[in-house]
């Protein structure tokens, strides 16, 4: 708004002249013209964070005299300690709650244009906030056992994988792929994954051998005594079964 004063002046034929002024109010009343991105990609950091400014939200909006604002919010926030995102201002934040693998949803935000005049206007654009780093994964470490212990208590294999990710990681269930032979000696590989809310993935395998350290030999083995007989008998009392003198052997766990 700005005024403008118009001064008259007024001369008739014998060289008379008069004057007289009149203000001139001069007001833009045209809004500006709001141009936001659609779509919008917004990255989190290795902190969880991001930011989005009015500025970076802003395509083209123009007005007839001078823009001399742009101010951004959110229709809503899922991140703690930040409501005032909801208001206007130079920047909004977006965290890890704001995370969702689907391809279709998104977050509003709106920025607002303000011209010299104070006219304003607004547009929505949609932010598609993605976490893009994968999570770290570490295994426990590998492990021998022996062939009696039981290697599906984790207890025994020193527990499960660990995960960091700048959001938040689980841990899927353990796939074992088993390489024993009819003993069960050998040994089992635990593949396990870690994922995280973009659903990035990282894996690592965990080695876990079955040992037998002591295999089964001859000294396992006892062996019946000789026997004499020292009367004729028939030869079903000769057996083993009826002298029980059969081969015995020391139990094994294995």
């Amino acid at each position: 708004t700005d005024t403008t004063i118009i001064v008259y002046k007024l001369t008739d034929e014998c060289g008379n002249t008069s004057y007289c002024t009149t203000k001139v109010l001069v007001k833009d009343k045209e809004s500006p013209s709001a141009n936001c991105e659609g779509y919008i990609v917004v990255s989190l950091r290795d902190n969880g964070w991001a930011e989005l400014t009015a500025l970076a939200l802003n395509s083209g909006s123009e007005d007839n005299c001078k823009i001399v604002k742009y101010e951004i919010r959110r229709l809503d926030t899922n991140c703690a300690g930040y409501p005032q995102d909801k208001t206007f201002r130079e920047k909004v934040n977006f965290c890890c709650d704001d995370v969702n693998a689907d391809p279709t949803k998104y977050i509003k935000v709106v920025l607002r244009v303000t011209d010299a005049a104070g006219n304003t206007n607004e547009c929505i654009s949609n932010v598609k906030v993605q976490d893009k780093l994968a999570p770290l994964i570490t295994c426990p470490a590998d492990i021998t056992l022996e062939c009696y212990e039981d290697y599906t208590i984790l207890s025994k294999t020193n527990g499960s994988a660990t995960a960091t990710d700048n959001c938040i990681a689980t841990i899927d269930p353990y796939q074992d792929t088993k390489y024993l032979n009819n003993c069960g000696i050998g040994y089992v590989l635990r593949k396990w994954t870690a994922r995280d809310k973009q659903g990035l993935m990282a894996m690592c395998t965990q080695r876990i051998t079955i040992i037998d350290s002591d295999p089964f030999s001859e000294d396992h083995i006892i062996f019946p005594p000789d026997t004499t007989v020292n009367v004729c008998t028939v030869t079903e009392q000769l057996t083993p079964d009826y002298l029980d003198s059969k081969p015995k052997f020391v139990s094994k766990n294995c």
